[in-house]
């Protein structure tokens, strides 16, 4: 009974400390940059995920890697790629988003969806101004994408990013809150 109840509860509490780290930083970006509260609830927020992880690995998993990926794919499903989210720090309104799908799943419309998915989220949940995203010059397919999300060109950063070997250029989109607030697509976008 106690191993349940302590990896539950760690990783509530480490989702807590984060959550009101987020807050803060939403609401007054100037003073939670340099506030040393801020970083202690960070840093026990850090704290406890490492502990919801060893309680995890410990109660569920028996300190075995591949029980816990089994587990943690019989829990979720097929991984298909990853979502990211980074706030973007001292702005507290705008935040940046990208998505990598695995090569095997490309072509299929999951960045799209995870995207939308992403942005319906964020927008309900955080009084956000805008998302943005960025992705090689090059990379017509990502750009594409973005578009279909509703996102925007806003920009380009020449020779920023070093890949294959050689300096190329980022192009940047955007989508604020008002653009989003009129997609139909928002409206069927499946949510958990």
């Amino acid at each position: 009974m106690l191993g349940p109840l302590l990896t539950n509860w760690t990783i509530r509490l480490a989702l807590i400390c984060y959550a009101a780290v987020l807050a803060g930083e939403i609401a007054a970006p100037q003073v939670a940059r340099r506030s040393w509260l801020a970083r202690l609830v960070w840093t026990i927020g850090c704290v406890l995920f490492l502990g919801h992880v060893a309680c995890a690995f410990q109660f569920y998993h028996h300190w075995s890697h591949a029980e816990a990926y089994v587990n943690t794919a019989e829990r979720t499903g097929e991984m298909i790629g990853l979502e990211g989210t980074v706030f973007l720090r001292g702005t507290g309104l705008a935040v940046d988003v990208g998505t990598f799908i695995f090569a095997e799943h490309r072509g299929r419309g999951f960045g799209c969806e995870a995207k939308l998915l992403a942005q319906c989220f964020l927008f309900e949940s955080f009084p956000l101004e805008r998302v943005d995203a960025y992705t090689l010059a090059s990379h017509a397919r990502a750009r594409r994408g973005l578009e279909l999300c509703g996102m925007r060109y806003e920009g380009r950063r020449r020779r920023c990013y070093f890949s294959q070997g050689r300096y190329v250029d980022l192009v940047y989109y955007v989508i604020f809150r008002e653009q989003w607030e009129r997609l139909p697509v928002r409206e069927y976008v499946r949510r958990g």
